[in-house]
């Protein structure tokens, strides 16, 4: 599979889309359409770009899943199968970004992690008061356990452990940081993924 993790960003940067067989959102210059994340249609649920590398094996044009969609008269989009679902903004999950971006993020607490011990990960930068937190509930890709990760008020947040000088670990379960499909790359997301399968 090819996929491009999606965002908001500015309008003048917003990708252009077009409406394949009444059904699916295609975007412009590339064989990725629009797609629910493991086709789980339901609140909070990422979506993405998602492409497959092979038309029988992986095709990009599969309906009766998360990638069913309605464009309505109100200026929204609604997932086909589950009409009262449309595309909002939720809670942003951590992504890969540039060493010095604004939108980085600025932990408190980091003395704690450097001397072995748990800390919470609250932000000192850029939004003060906020925190890294789960999304939801234990998810499955494949066989392997996962939790999106998301801002959340810093009530919520997560506490962590750095591991052998290279994990962080979610304090209590032994789910680490994990970079999606092993890509480091702008803008991919960042989850907790279980180590122990």
């Amino acid at each position: 599979w090819e996929f491009i993790t999606s965002t908001v960003v500015p309008s003048e940067k917003a990708v252009l889309v077009e409406l394949v067989d009444d059904n699916f959102l295609k975007l412009v210059d590339e064989e990725l359409v629009l797609d629910v994340s493991n086709w789980n249609i339901a609140p909070f649920s990422t979506v993405n770009f998602v492409g497959g590398t092979d038309p029988v094996a992986y095709p990009t044009y599969a309906a009766g899943g998360g990638r069913d969609w309605v464009v309505n008269e109100d200026g929204t989009i609604a997932a086909r199968n589950d009409p009262n679902l449309v595309l909002g903004r939720g809670m942003a999950p951590m992504v890969l970004l540039p060493k010095g971006s604004p939108r980085q993020l600025v932990f408190e607490n980091m003395d704690l992690l450097a001397a072995g011990k748990t800390a919470p990960l609250t932000l000192s930068s850029p939004r003060e008061g906020m925190g890294v937190g789960k999304k939801g509930q234990v998810k499955m890709y494949e066989c392997i356990p996962y939790i999106e990760s998301g801002l959340r008020p810093s009530e919520h947040a997560i506490s962590v452990r750095f591991e052998d000088g290279n994990f962080l670990m979610l304090d209590g379960m032994d789910f680490a940081f994990d970079v999606s499909f092993w890509k480091p790359v702008e803008g991919n997301t960042v989850n907790f993924v279980s180590t122990s399968g």
